[in-house]
């Protein structure tokens, strides 16, 4: 067999394979990229009721897919996002103001969304609560009058030991009374009775109860003494007091010191009669030499009115006990 000149063959057909195969990678990427949406924005101005601009509010856009971004508000109020083409959620938040909320806010691809929004005031709730002790001091009882006046131990101590002087102080502390009888002073329950020695004296309360049914007036001026119970053992105690005119100033609508001299002697005895039984015994004696001055007008011998000044003795001795 003849051979012609040598001519050199070439293969081609791998090398169009390697091509096909480059362009169908390059293709497939190409189909296989996601579609990206064009960019919008999404600005406006956060202000407060009096259309003043709020700088350092929180604004934060969320799409629909739950990315979120956030963006502080400057100096003048203004914010802006630059977002994708999506559907927004818009939350604003600033110290001292209601959160604000909008949903739905379309923002469009290549185009600029304006929201301003105006904050309204955050409202201050607040909420006292009355404690159950406060609750627990106030009563309607009409035994607890506010004005009411107790006066016990080291409170009688302070009181005058003289009866008349005590019963002065005490019609003092009660006040004016209704009626024209003036106060009323109750001993141990019963009216009309004479003020006990102050060494008897238990317990004085002054307009506890003003308004109580079973007093026969109402109002203040009410005194009520309460004198002392038996005990379980035997014991007592005993006052006496002097006073003299030596250790007094003369009176001054007088010329000369008058004569003065006062004794008083008090006691108690307490103790057990039985299991059941006890007693209780004061005595009281009061020897006054007192003294009146008296200013007058009379005639003289001449028939001359002259002013006449004297003191005049008026001397009481009393002695009373009781015993329960």
């Amino acid at each position: 067999m003849l051979m012609g000149p040598h001519t050199k063959k070439t293969n081609s057909l791998p090398r169009m394979n390697s091509t096909l195969k480059y362009l169908c990678i390059i293709a497939f990427c190409v189909v296989s990229m996601p579609a990206q949406s064009p960019s919008g924005s999404l600005r406006g101005v956060i202000s407060d009721p009096s259309a003043s601009s709020v700088p350092g509010a929180s604004v934060t856009a969320t799409n629909s897919k739950g990315v979120v971004q956030t963006v502080k508000s400057d100096s003048q109020g203004r914010y802006e996002f630059a977002i994708p083409a999506d559907t927004y959620t818009l939350r604003v938040t600033a110290p001292g103001f209601e959160d604000f909320d909008q949903s739905n806010i379309g923002v469009r691809g290549g185009q600029a969304t304006a929201l301003n929004v105006s904050l309204t005031l955050k409202t201050q709730a607040e909420q006292v609560n009355v404690a159950s002790t406060v609750a627990a001091a106030l009563s309607t009882d009409p035994s607890s009058n506010a004005d009411a006046l107790v006066l016990a131990k080291s409170d009688l101590d302070a009181l005058p030991d003289d009866r008349d002087d005590l019963a002065t102080d005490l019609q003092a502390l009660a006040g004016p009374a209704a009626g024209p009888g003036g106060g009323q002073m109750f001993i141990d329950g019963f009216t009309g009775g004479r003020l006990p020695a102050k060494q008897s004296i238990r317990e004085i309360r002054v307009n506890q109860n003003p308004f109580a049914a079973q007093f026969d007036r109402p109002g203040q001026g009410r005194i009520e003494i309460f004198t002392k119970p038996g005990t379980d053992s035997f014991h007592g105690d005993i006052l006496y007091q002097f006073s003299d005119a030596a250790l007094n100033s003369r009176n001054s609508f007088v010329a000369s010191k008058p004569p003065y001299r006062r004794k008083q002697w008090e006691g108690e005895v307490s103790g057990a009669l039985n299991k059941k039984t006890s007693f209780f015994l004061d005595f009281e004696r009061r020897d006054i030499n007192e003294n009146a001055v008296v200013n007058a007008q009379i005639l003289d011998s001449a028939l001359n009115i002259v002013p006449f000044t004297q003191a005049v003795v008026t001397p009481l001795t009393g002695i009373e006990s009781n015993l329960k």
